[in-house]
């Protein structure tokens, strides 16, 4: 079970490795980015973009005090389709925009499907659903994907943190028994002392 801490930031740490288990491995090629917006640098579609769209807490033990969060996370594919024609019809031997959004969500299902756990950043996803919008009327259609994925993760509170650093005992120094396999059994053939020097 992954166990964090609030100011781990485990949503940013999650919406990372996801642009990472995604990045050159669909269609979108490294066009894969953190945020909610295209970045202004980028002239190319289709791109994936990753943002958190809300999120429930559950409180899952008392002491020490730690929640179970449910964190949902928008994967949003933006892709351009050919031209039509008057009629509607796309150019021979084009890819349709539904067809490529509809191969790049597979494709990011499949890779996501690949590491549930994102990393043991989390202890599970899965996707929960998917939405299709498309803008223009003519020219270069444009379409999106969003397909949202159900993140959960274990998180501890900060004072139950500082409580539990608090009542730490101070390391000092340690005593090792070596018991070697081959020899007489509950002998002990070697024993050490450690003393941790403090200034």
């Amino acid at each position: 079970m992954a166990v964090a801490t609030i100011t781990k930031k485990t949503r940013k740490l999650i919406r990372k490795k996801i642009v990472s288990i995604l990045k050159n491995k669909t269609l979108a090629g490294a066009r894969v980015f953190p945020n909610h917006s295209v970045p202004p640098a980028v002239e190319e579609l289709p791109v994936i973009l990753v943002y958190p769209r809300s999120e429930q807490n559950e409180k899952y033990a008392e002491s020490p005090r730690e929640y179970t969060r449910e964190l949902d996370v928008s994967i949003e594919i933006i892709a351009a389709g050919p031209e039509v024609d008057e009629e509607g019809n796309e150019p021979a031997g084009k890819t349709s925009l539904e067809d490529l959004l509809d191969d790049i969500a597979e494709q990011v299902e499949c890779e996501m499907a690949k590491d549930e756990t994102l990393g043991c950043e989390a202890d599970d996803s899965m996707i929960r659903n998917i939405e299709f919008q498309f803008e223009g009327s003519g020219g270069e259609p444009i379409g999106s994907c969003r397909m949202t994925y159900q993140v959960e993760y274990n998180v501890m509170s900060p004072e139950s943190v500082e409580k539990q650093l608090g009542e730490l005992d101070t390391f000092e120094g340690a005593n090792t028994q070596y018991d070697l396999v081959e020899s007489e059994p509950n002998t002990i053939e070697a024993e050490d002392t450690i003393d941790v020097q403090t200034s």
